[in-house]
C-alpha cells in the first residue's frame, strides 16, 4: 500500500543547487518548527499524517497561526 502524500511530503528532502549567501531553513526545519508550535513530536505528526481528516485539520490551526504572525 502506497503511503499518503502528507507522509511522503514529511520524508521529502529536496535536492539541487544551492544559491549564495546564507542558506535558508530547508523543508523539514520548517516542518519540525511548525510540529513543535503544535506541541507536538514528529512520530505523533507522522501517524496524525496518515489521517485525512486528523491531517487536514492539523494543517488548518498551523495556517492559521501563521497567518496571525
Amino acid at each position: 500500500m502506497d503511503k499518503r502524500r502528507a507522509v511522503q511530503a514529511m520524508d521529502w528532502s529536496p535536492e539541487g543547487k544551492h544559491k549564495r549567501g546564507r542558506p535558508r531553513k530547508n523543508w523539514q526545519e520548517t516542518i519540525s518548527e511548525d510540529i513543535r508550535c503544535m506541541g507536538m513530536t514528529w512520530s505523533e505528526a507522522i501517524d496524525l499524517a496518515e489521517d485525512r481528516q486528523g491531517w487536514k485539520d492539523c494543517v488548518a490551526r498551523c495556517a492559521a497561526m501563521h497567518w496571525m504572525d
